[in-house]
């Protein structure tokens, strides 16, 4: 089969691999695969097929050393492939290299020195390593597809959607695709009080309806979602969280959500974001030419120039401030006084005769010794 043929439209039969590799010039090649492409390829996607290039890596599973070493040996791998073949295997030739180049090698001499450096005894770093891995998996996986096609003389189509798998066992196919918003508010199943599901999914179709009216989208019926979570931490997570809106609104993102969901500090910045957005103001909106997002904001300038809240910011305040402190002070030496006149007074009224005693030996100037095991009542007697 001519390569032309085998590979079709590359743009949609490899939509990861073509944004990183460029395989249009292969379209045009009007020549049919030797014996060796196919070898070469058969032999690549064998390895690919049983390496962690292209197998998910569980979160629990694996080690990435192990797993950085797996790519880092598809180098080794190609290079004695295409010596072993020669010249007539140069289309896969120029396209092995190109892959290996472009797609894996900024991985494996990134996280080679980071090996070197023991930074995979990091838990956040070998979580970033499983992310950027992912990210050159999904493009490797188009390569394996492309290395089966040549190997098997088969015209390449688009991929097919990832499927998962559910408690019961059976496969559903939902990555990459919409998710009902009878799914997300988890209302598919029969529940008690179906009646008030329904109802229920209907209010909150129509509030997004209206909010996506608002904001010149599209509705969709039930499909394509979008819900944003904003977490907890204090002012520390609502401020960081309103530049991250920020920037959404610029990009002309923001206005895409439907449904926010907060949590403790995250709760400040969606009162705040709430507070705008449910009016009937022209000037309110989720784009960053309207309130609260624009530049000149005056709720935005408003949380600049108060974000010290807890010091004073004029004299009234700082007064007032100097007052709580004192306050602060003359309290807790009132109740400590009380305490010691309280211990003062059960000393004076329950043991009188001892501090007679006492008083006696002071007036007759005796000496220390005399009175040694009661000289912590001596010295209260001597101050009265």
């Amino acid at each position: 089969m001519k390569w032309s043929d085998i590979l079709g439209d590359s743009g949609s039969n490899l939509p990861l691999l073509t944004r990183t590799v460029d395989l249009t010039w292969l379209e045009a090649v009007d020549e049919e695969t030797t014996a060796e492409d196919k070898n070469v390829a058969w032999s690549i996607y064998i390895e690919m097929r049983t390496r962690i290039t292209t197998q998910e890596l569980h979160f629990l599973d694996g080690d990435e050393e192990t797993a950085l070493t797996s790519v880092f040996h598809l180098f080794q791998l190609c290079r004695d492939l295409l010596k072993q073949n020669g010249a007539d295997c140069r289309h896969t030739a120029t396209i092995t290299e190109s892959v290996l180049n472009r797609v894996v090698r900024p991985l494996t001499a990134k996280w080679h020195k980071k090996k070197l450096a023991g930074e995979f005894l990091r838990d956040d770093k070998c979580r970033q390593f499983r992310g950027e891995l992912q990210h050159v998996q999904s493009r490797l996986q188009d390569f394996e597809r492309l290395s089966y096609a040549i190997a098997s003389d088969e015209q390449l189509t688009p991929p097919k959607p990832q499927t998962t798998v559910t408690a019961s066992g059976t496969p559903t196919s939902n990555l990459g695709n919409t998710i009902t918003f009878d799914s997300l508010l988890a209302l598919t199943s029969p529940i008690k009080g179906a009646d008030r599901a329904a109802d229920v999914v209907t209010k909150e179709q129509q509030e997004i309806k209206d909010r996506r009216k608002a904001a010149g989208l599209p509705f969709t019926a039930t499909n394509d979602v979008v819900g944003m979570a904003i977490s907890g931490g204090g002012i520390r997570s609502a401020t960081f969280a309103l530049g991250v809106l920020q920037g959404l609104a610029d990009r002309g993102i923001l206005k895409h959500v439907d449904v926010v969901s907060t949590v403790s500090g995250g709760g400040y910045l969606g009162s705040f974001l709430s507070s705008f957005l449910n009016t009937d103001d022209a000037a309110c909106g989720p784009q960053h030419d309207r309130e609260p997002f624009r530049s000149d904001s005056r709720a935005i300038r408003f949380l600049r120039n108060h974000s010290r809240y807890i010091l004073p910011s004029n004299f009234l305040l700082r007064l007032r401030t100097g007052g709580l402190v004192l306050y602060g002070i003359i309290s807790n030496l009132i109740i400590l006084s009380t305490f010691v006149f309280a211990c003062v007074l059960l000393t004076n009224y329950c043991i009188p005769e001892t501090l007679i005693k006492i008083s006696g030996l002071i007036k007759a100037e005796a000496s220390y010794s005399e009175f040694s095991e009661f000289w912590s009542l001596c010295l209260v007697t001597k101050v009265m």
